[in-house]
């Protein structure tokens, strides 16, 4: 996945299992239960839906979710892993 940094959030865009595609936008730790979001668009260009992570473990591949968390805890937590370095 390609990381990128928008003001305090953490992007990547993800493709679910089920062939939808969205945006993985992280904001905080992985305590807060919206500190991960999947953004989905809507059909036709309606309106968005953001579900947090856990909501969408069944669309989600194992390695992408170790991937979620994974940067999740290096930009938010305080785990000890490496902090991600931007350009």
């Amino acid at each position: 996945m390609d990381w990128t940094k928008q003001g305090a959030a953490v992007v990547s865009s993800v493709e679910l299992t089920n062939g939808q595609h969205g945006k993985v936008v992280i904001v905080g730790p992985r305590e807060n239960p919206k500190g991960a979001v999947i953004v989905l668009g809507g059909a036709g260009g309606g309106v968005m839906d953001a579900k947090p992570i856990d909501a969408q473990l069944d669309h989600l591949s194992p390695a992408v979710v170790a991937e979620i968390i994974c940067t999740q805890e290096r930009v938010f937590g305080s785990a000890g892993l490496p902090k991600v370095q931007f350009p």
